[in-house]
């Protein structure tokens, strides 16, 4: 605090006043200086949960990048078929029903190895037994 310098000209109640609003100023100043640490505080939980953000969303451009990136690979090798002349289309209808899906020609070929011939085939008779 002040020390009154001379009280004849009311210069006591002046530096008194004076030395309230320096304590004022620095409770003020201190008090300040809390909040903006608070808000420090604040704002550094708000920039983790903002780089939590940013990273789930990196994650999520990056799938959803390598899906488009997959369905214009398949588009392009469409293009390429359909630059070729054959189609899809016309391949499917070249094949056999029973193996125009590659599970459906799987079990087929399963069933051909491991069981009878459900019709009767005498040529497929001879040729396994001389």
């Amino acid at each position: 605090m002040f020390a009154p310098v001379s009280p004849r000209h009311g210069e006591s109640r002046k530096c008194i006043e004076a030395a309230e609003e320096g304590e004022r100023a620095k409770n003020s100043t201190e008090a300040e200086q809390i909040r903006k640490s608070s808000q420090r505080r604040e704002h550094t939980i708000a920039n983790r949960g903002k780089e939590k953000m940013a990273e789930r969303e990196t994650l999520i451009r990056c799938s959803l990048f390598i899906l488009v990136k997959s369905r214009n690979e398949k588009e392009r090798s469409r293009k390429k078929e359909n630059e070729e002349g054959i189609s899809r289309k016309e391949i499917r209808e070249m094949m056999s029903p029973s193996a125009s899906t590659p599970s459906a020609a799987f079990r087929t070929k399963r069933v051909a190895k491991n069981l009878p011939p459900l019709v009767h085939d005498d040529d497929r008779e001879r040729r396994l037994h001389g």
